[in-house]
């Protein structure tokens, strides 16, 4: 029995893929060195370093040149544009909105964490 099909892949970091030529799936030649469905989110380390999680905390206070949250220990936090939040940095300020902005990367998936003061 033979089945035809048309794969489209969202990850393919060896370009498998891009050309008419499919490779040989039922021999499982490619099963470790290119599987086109290795997982794009991987695994993420606990915040060991106590680094303040965007996800729990609340913003409390937006400046110029700094923000001010209530962190998961509930303790008060002041980080300036680029300093190190748990999974990724503080990205930008928009104090004329009350609003921050962080990048995150999420175990490979990267996201951008909008705060807003409450």
């Amino acid at each position: 029995m033979n089945f035809t099909f048309d794969l489209k892949s969202k990850y393919d970091s060896k370009n498998l893929f891009a050309s008419a030529e499919v490779p040989e799936i039922r021999s499982m030649s490619l099963a470790s060195a290119h599987n086109p469905f290795f997982p794009l989110i991987r695994s993420v380390d606990p915040n060991s370093s106590g680094l303040t999680d965007v996800d729990k905390s609340q913003l409390i206070g937006v400046s110029v040149s700094a923000v001010h949250l209530i962190d998961q220990n509930r303790n008060l936090v002041t980080l300036r544009p680029d300093e190190r939040v748990y999974l990724g940095r503080l990205d930008s300020i928009n104090a004329q909105e009350g609003k921050a902005s962080f990048r995150l990367n999420r175990g490979g998936i990267m996201d951008t964490v909008t705060l807003k003061v409450q």
